[in-house]
């Protein structure tokens, strides 16, 4: 997973990624879990961080999907490729 796709918290890809003033980048529901267990400050700054000021990235979410079908699509065509060898044979069962 490319560094930009992963929440600054458990490092895992984003669904829903949420953007902090300062430019971090959280997964929403990892963040909001963090505020409400942790207190409302960020984790990257410790200054203080509310779910009001988190906003939505959806350039970034555009991104982490086409970039996901980049790679579906690499590995159905190493795929097939494989199960039909280098040469496509339309008796080889």
């Amino acid at each position: 997973v490319p560094r930009e796709f992963a929440c600054a918290i458990n490092g895992h890809l984003l669904k829903e990624p949420a953007r902090t003033p300062q430019g971090f980048v959280f997964e929403r529901a990892t963040i909001k879990l963090w505020l409400e267990t942790r207190g409302s400050v960020c984790p990257i700054t410790g200054e203080a961080l509310t779910l009001a000021d988190l906003s939505d990235d959806r350039d970034l979410r555009a991104r982490i999907v086409s970039w996901q079908l980049s790679r579906a699509r690499a590995t159905l065509a190493t795929s097939v490729s494989a199960a039909h060898g280098d040469e496509d044979d339309l008796y080889d069962f």
